[in-house]
């Protein structure tokens, strides 16, 4: 399993998505292990996107750390998430 992780954290890439920026992990399937729910991530990602993008200035900080990804065909959700708001806007 650590062989796995080390693999795993050498494949971390930052998507820029909107003006929201991930780390998210290449989830094609590392040594043998099945693939990632990509479609739920992307799908997650654009949800987030909007929200950012609906919030406007009023957004000072938006963190979702960890995601949590099944495998494919069982989603993507944050198992964190930290929204703070500008009360004057």
């Amino acid at each position: 399993m650590y062989a796995v992780a080390v693999t795993v954290h050498l494949l971390c890439a930052t998507v820029f998505i909107g003006v929201v920026f991930f780390e998210v992990l290449l989830l094609e399937g590392v040594r043998g292990q099945a693939p990632a729910d990509i479609a739920a991530l992307e799908d997650l990602l654009l949800r987030v996107s909007r929200f950012a993008t609906a919030q406007g200035p009023r957004l000072r900080e938006l963190d979702l750390n960890p995601v949590w990804v099944g495998r494919d065909g069982e989603g993507a959700v944050p198992l964190d998430a930290l929204v703070v708001l500008d009360p004057a806007h």
